[in-house]
């Protein structure tokens, strides 16, 4: 557990109390009679993100991550996110209420928690699943709330009362998306069994199902009726229209499609892939309008309540938001370095460094007070190693993707040399 939770973090720094000292040069010993006197005294990044949503008044994002839930206000000029933490374990999905004021999250704990969104206090605490929680939403009329987990179980909650609907059916395969109809009456899952199925919240049973014949990664309703749309790992893009008979198979992407989202008004349809194509169709004819620009591939597409804009959580952390009528990002939010597979001290203790997965960068920390005092980009892949010579000249880094060792001067933070 100490180990995992390095590996994901960013970096999470400990320290020992100075009764526990070494020999040696009074340092503090790490060892596993003393592991319990460790106490955290900086904590560098945001994690590893999951996934997002956006409240309905379209001021605030919710970014589910490894460290807990973060809340980040889009209307502040330099946004500082608010860390909301509980779960035992990395959260893998939010969603807000239709009123705004609570924020469901479930993760790998296996619990989902309802929170205030104002205040951050935890309303509710549901535990049922014996799985990580996939999935989450909550129903229009919201009065329940729906949950799905990674064995393929899906739960309903009651979200104001003391009861609990039991386990009403399941997928053979992890539970990847869920979403409810414009009225609440019929919840939409998408799994690893191939399959999309229709639940009955009045009779709390299965409606039908259609057999995709791929893995559905992500699906959702349309604004009115029975429209709806998915995406598959096979890179298939389906806008179906069943009341009339209305089906588009589109394969425009080249891998695997990671979201899909309709418009509030149902107008048009966003689908993003593991290819990095982000494309706008018009949902009624499945025609393409235009694709939209972004550094990386969407781990999850979204848009805000008014349709004219639609938000994006990038694979290399970032947030993105696009204004639907143009190609280029208006806005972009580097959220996270991500995980930090190398870390490094120099011999005086002075600097600190790390190389991320999230964008590539070797990070350098004055450790006085942990600021970062340098970002250095030249790497094309995760940077996984890290050294720091023994007079705190030079920086070495190496990556996964390209074969360069890269020599950094730690004066100037320039690149000196690439050794092959």
């Amino acid at each position: 557990m100490f180990q995992r939770r390095i590996w994901l973090v960013g970096l999470l720094l400990l320290c020992l109390p100075w009764s526990v000292l070494s020999a040696q040069g009074g340092y503090p010993v790490i060892a596993g009679d003393n592991l319990g006197q460790l106490t955290e005294i900086a904590r560098l990044g945001r994690g590893t993100l999951y996934g997002i949503a956006l409240s309905p008044d379209d001021h605030t994002l919710a970014v589910a991550s490894s460290l807990g839930v973060w809340l980040v206000d889009l209307d502040a000029g330099e946004p500082s996110p608010i860390l909301i933490e509980g779960h035992t374990g990395d959260v893998y999905a939010v969603a807000f209420n239709p009123e705004g004021n609570l924020l469901a999250s479930g993760g790998a704990d296996g619990t989902v928690r309802v929170w205030h969104a104002g205040d951050q206090h935890q309303v509710r605490l549901f535990e049922g699943h014996e799985s990580a929680v996939r999935a989450i939403a909550f129903s229009p009329t919201e009065s329940k709330l729906a949950s799905g987990d990674e064995s393929g179980a899906i739960h309903i909650w009651e979200v104001g009362g003391a009861l609990e609907w039991p386990f009403i059916g399941s997928h053979e395969g992890a539970v990847n998306s869920l979403d409810f109809n414009d009225d609440g009456t019929v919840l939409l899952s998408g799994g690893d069994d191939e399959y999309l199925r229709f639940w009955s919240m009045e009779m709390m049973s299965r409606l039908g199902e259609v057999d995709v014949d791929a893995d559905v990664e992500s699906a959702a309703f349309g604004p009115a009726g029975f429209s709806y749309v998915l995406g598959t790992d096979q890179d298939l893009v389906v806008i179906a229209h069943p009341d009339r008979e209305v089906f588009f198979e589109l394969e425009e992407h080249e891998d695997s499609v990671t979201s899909v989202a309709y418009s509030p008004d149902g107008a048009l349809v966003a689908s993003a892939g593991r290819d990095g194509r982000l494309l706008l169709r018009d949902a009624e004819r499945g025609v393409l309008v235009r694709p939209l620009l972004a550094d990386d591939f969407m781990e999850q597409v979204l848009f805000d309540s008014t349709g004219s804009r639609l938000v994006g959580l990038g694979a290399d952390h970032t947030v993105y938001v696009w204004d639907v009528t143009e190609n280029a990002p208006t806005d972009v939010l580097p959220f996270s370095s991500g995980r930090m597979l190398g870390i490094a001290f120099s011999q005086d203790g002075r600097l600190l460094a790390g190389g991320s997965v999230g964008d590539d960068s070797v990070r350098v920390w004055e450790t006085t007070n942990f600021t970062e005092i340098a970002r250095l980009l030249d790497h094309q892949g995760p940077v996984r190693a890290i050294a720091i010579s023994p007079d705190s000249r030079w920086l070495a880094s190496g990556s996964a993707i390209d074969p360069d060792i890269r020599l950094w001067n730690l004066k100037t933070f320039e690149l000196t040399e690439a050794l092959s």
